[in-house]
């Protein structure tokens, strides 16, 4: 499984069930940001206790790391191996979501946003 990830240069069957599995979970994953975030905000001012103007700053904060991985692949996505891209890009946001969860200070909130931002960015369908 390593192997595929980071690239063995065997050709891959895009029909495959399981590439064509791939591409859809991560054309969902990277957009679902947006699709939620309404939910997303109201969750931290009534579960979290975060205030309207904190709340929105965190989703803020996952924007710009979005827009920041969007554009630097944008200039360097034929520099890379896109199978490390996508790996690092999925850990990233699996580890920053986890961390999120058991933090209520506002401030490492907002960073652990950016990071999931910047695993985002490089799951949008324009990346």
């Amino acid at each position: 499984m390593l192997s595929l990830i980071l690239g063995n240069n065997q050709p891959i069957d895009v029909n495959s069930r399981r590439t064509l599995a791939a591409a859809i979970l991560v054309g969902v994953i990277g957009p679902e940001v947006f699709i939620v975030q309404p939910g997303f905000v109201q969750g931290l001012v009534e579960h979290v206790g975060f205030d309207d103007q904190g709340a929105g700053y965190a989703a803020s904060a996952e924007m710009f790391g979005i827009a920041v991985t969007t554009i630097l692949l944008t200039f360097f996505a034929h520099r890379v191996n896109w199978r490390v891209v996508i790996a690092a890009c999925l850990l990233t946001m699996a580890l920053a979501n986890a961390l999120c969860t058991v933090t209520d200070d506002l401030n490492v909130f907002v960073l652990l946003r950016v990071l999931a931002g910047l695993g985002a960015g490089a799951l949008q369908p324009g990346a």
